[in-house]
């Protein structure tokens, strides 16, 4: 079988083999039960997981190996200034009073460790705002801005 595709034809012959695998592959997982088993697999992990939350169960022994409760932390973010609060935890507190409760006496010495530890980025409200303003026109700034670009694939939409 060959998979190469060379004409406009060709890509939807295969595209239309796409179809009928998927269907396939769903009719076979309806027949198994699987859907059924993933449904029940996930409600018993809740479940575990729940009771070993709810217990403090850190790890539950099994035959040949643990169970281990993960808490897994994720999407970590600095507090730097006080508008960054919004959302931090209770006892949050922001990196510009750390620095000043650090340097009291030295304006320039907290500047320069401000600056040393944190970076200017481009606020793209005000960005638009400086436009709207007309400090910026478009064309000045459109060469300041790019996207990255995302690997081409096919996605397949049904309509029924």
């Amino acid at each position: 079988m060959t998979t190469a595709v060379k004409s406009l034809k060709q890509a939807q012959v295969k595209l239309e083999r796409i179809q009928e695998i998927k269907a396939v592959i769903e009719e076979r997982r309806r027949i198994s039960g699987i859907p059924e088993l993933e449904a029940e697999l996930d409600l018993l992990k809740k479940a575990v997981t729940n009771w070993a939350v709810e217990t403090n169960t850190e790890t539950i022994p099994m035959d040949g190996g643990h169970a281990q409760l993960r808490r897994d932390k994720y999407g970590g973010t600095w507090v730097g200034t006080y508008a960054d609060l919004d959302g931090a935890p209770d006892g949050a507190v922001p990196l510009w009073r750390v620095i000043m409760k650090k340097f009291p006496k030295s304006k320039e010495k907290r500047n320069q460790v401000w600056r040393r530890v944190t970076k200017r980025v481009v606020d793209p409200a005000e960005l638009s705002r400086a436009v709207e303003e007309g400090v910026f026109t478009v064309e000045e700034i459109e060469q300041s801005y790019w996207e990255k670009q995302k690997a081409p694939y096919i996605r397949i939409y049904v309509e029924e």
